[in-house]
């Protein structure tokens, strides 16, 4: 009609639709027979003999069916805490021969005391120590003079 002209003019798109998976269909031997029928719950109990049980015997065995069940998850619970207080395996080292280490300490020492300025760097650990006795014993040495 004339209200043609007002109303919205969308353009056509060509939408490409995705194509179906092919499926392989597996062919199954026929059977002539139905499988067999399932047991119901009361002819698996008269199988076990349950179901002559009374009410007391069986709520006695399923709390003993519980409590299996609870100790065997306990047990693997305690496994599993004990796991973090067991100490790592440590890494071997590799085993050097037993004076090899003493004699590379020793020339790393004469090779810091060859350099020029090595043995002047301050005072080492074990000179302090007489460095203070000495200033001791002659502080005691003017406190007895006097």
């Amino acid at each position: 009609m004339f209200l043609d002209r007002f109303l919205p003019k969308f353009k056509k798109k060509n939408v490409k639709t995705k194509k179906p998976k092919e499926k392989k269909e597996t062919v199954k031997q026929y059977t002539p027979f139905p499988p067999p029928q399932q047991q119901s719950k009361i002819d698996m109990q008269l199988e076990s003999g349950e179901y002559f049980l009374s009410d007391e015997q069986k709520k006695s065995k399923e709390k003993a069916k519980r409590s299996d069940i609870r100790s065997q998850e306990k047990s693997q619970k305690d496994v599993e805490r004990a796991k973090v207080f067991v100490a790592p395996k440590e890494k071997k080292r590799k085993s050097t021969e037993p004076g090899s280490n003493e004699t590379g300490l020793t020339e790393q020492v004469q090779s810091l005391k060859s350099r020029p300025g090595g043995s002047n760097q301050g005072p080492s650990p074990g000179s302090a120590k007489s460095d203070t006795s000495d200033f001791l014993i002659k502080k005691a040495k003017k406190v007895k003079s006097e």
